[in-house]
Formats: C-alpha cells, sequence, structure tokens
C-alpha cells in the first residue's frame, strides 16, 4: 500500500506546526503517537513497535497451533500507526512460522473505508483467521467486514484503543481484544514536564 494523501499530509503538517512552535520558544512535547522527525523536545507513551509485537504474541496465543493466516487494516502513512503495523509483521515473521502474513490494508482511520479494505482482503484471502487494526477505528471496519463475508466468529480480531465502538464489539464477542495505552497517564506527565522544563527545574 502507499501512503494515502491526507495521511502523509497530516505527518508533515504537524511537523511543521511543531518545528513553527518551537522556533517561537513555544516548548512541545508529545504524547500517544510521535513525530521524531520534528524538533519536539521528548515524546510520552508507549512504543508503537513493542506494542505491535505485543499484539503479535496475543494474536499468536488466540490463533494456537497450525496454520494461520493474518492481514493487518492500517493507517498507511501516519508514524505511530505503521510503527505497530511493522511491530506486529516483524515479531509474527521473526518468531510465528506457523502464522503468514497475506495483506496489509489502509483503512484511514475512517470505518465505511475500513470495511471496504477489509472485505476486499477477505474475499481475496479467504484463508484469513486473525485481523489487527492499528487504530481507533479499525476494530470497527474488521468486524463489519467479517461480518460481510459471514465469517463472524472464525476470524480473530485485535483493535486498538478502548473507544466505545470497539468496547461494544468487545462486549458483543465481535472483537478478541484491544490494545490500550494509559492516556490519562501520559497527558498528566506531559503538563508535568512542560511545568519542570517551564521553571527550570
Amino acid at each position: 500500500s502507499t501512503p494515502s494523501n491526507s495521511s502523509a499530509a497530516s505527518d508533515v503538517y504537524k511537523r511543521q506546526v511543531i518545528n513553527r512552535a518551537i522556533a517561537e520558544g513555544i516548548p512541545v512535547v508529545t504524547l500517544v503517537t510521535d513525530s521524531p522527525d520534528s524538533d519536539r523536545l521528548c515524546y510520552i507513551g508507549p512504543s508503537g513497535y513493542d506494542a505491535g509485537q505485543e499484539a503479535a504474541d496475543y494474536m499468536a496465543k488466540l490463533l494456537g497451533p497450525g496454520e494461520h493466516y493474518v492481514g493487518v487494516s492500517n493507517l498507511v502513512g501516519v508514524y505511530v500507526c505503521d510503527q505497530r503495523c511493522d511491530g506486529f509483521t516483524d515479531r509474527i515473521k521473526e518468531k510465528y512460522p506457523n502464522i503468514h502474513i497475506v495483506g496489509v490494508v489502509d483503512d484511514d482511520c475512517d470505518y465505511e473505508v475500513g470495511t471496504k479494505a477489509c472485505t476486499d482482503l477477505l474475499i481475496a484471502n479467504s484463508q484469513i483467521d486473525g485481523m489487527l487494526g492499528t487504530n481507533a477505528a479499525s476494530a470497527v471496519g474488521i468486524a463489519a467486514a467479517v461480518d460481510a463475508v459471514g465469517r463472524t466468529g472464525k476470524v480473530r480480531i485485535i483493535g486498538w484503543d478502548n473507544d466505545s465502538p470497539t468496547i461494544k464489539l468487545i462486549k458483543e464477542g465481535k472483537v478478541d481484544a484491544a490494545i490500550v495505552h494509559d492516556s490519562f497517564l501520559m497527558s498528566y506527565m506531559g503538563i508535568q514536564l512542560l511545568y519542570l522544563y517551564n521553571h527550570n527545574i
């Protein structure tokens, strides 16, 4: 897949805004999703790559022994989502020879786009029995696609974030799990760090 124009432009715009703020003496830290090529002071949050590897380990546990085929629904071109995707696919290739990555689709962090992209992937690869979503909208699109091809309960799904639609799908048994970070703690640490920085502590 290639980065969608909106995704790639979003990261470029974010970097430009951060750099402009830093140039004007406004300290900036990033939370949850990083902009490593910017002049930000630091990043507070989990490693997307490591989290992707944990998702791979959990997917392997869900799938169990035997041959399996998995796909990824990603927000292609956005740094944190690409890191999650890379961590997942690298871990599968390194540690689980019985699990095969069949494709990565760009869901543009949009329910309808994700549903169509995942439906196409599932139709083209009927052997898929596991799907990872790397952003808050992914699980919804994956679950709708799995339902559309009549395979609910036959495809293991791991989503991302604890937004209400994903939690609802987990409670309904249509999504197996979601990777969640502590957004409150990251925000708290960000404010604390900026306070200390601005007071030369």
